[in-house]
């Protein structure tokens, strides 16, 4: 996966989610603090390609790590790319932030929002 400053949030999020189909990422106009929610009025529309969504962004690789906690991946999209992530979690129709759980880590994430579809 790759943040390039002329590649579309929503196609990042594609490429996440067919990674980690029980997990979706949103992205943020701000940062949120550990263990904390994001709040939806500062969620950035899909449409925007990361350059204009951004005022700054590095475009780089981003590491696909299922082991890596939430807290790890969302601190490594902070640092790495400089863009504000929030992890969400398919709960049977729904889906969740995972802020309380950052320190779960994307596989146990992934599995937790896949056996909820299947229930």
């Amino acid at each position: 996966m790759k943040i390039l400053k002329t590649k579309k949030i929503k196609d990042f999020q594609k490429e996440f989610s067919s990674k980690f189909p029980g997990l979706k990422v949103k992205f943020y106009n701000k940062a949120h603090d550990e263990f904390s929610l994001s709040k939806s009025e500062e969620e950035i529309d899909p449409e925007k390609c990361f350059g204009d969504a951004f005022t700054q962004v590095i475009e780089d690789e981003v590491p696909e790590d299922p082991k890596m906690t939430v807290k790890e991946f969302e601190q490594i999209m902070s640092n790495l790319c400089l863009v504000n992530v929030q992890v969400f979690r398919r709960s049977n129709d729904v889906w969740i932030q995972t802020g309380r759980s950052d320190d779960w880590t994307l596989e146990t994430q992934n599995t937790k929002g896949i056996h909820s579809i299947q229930n």
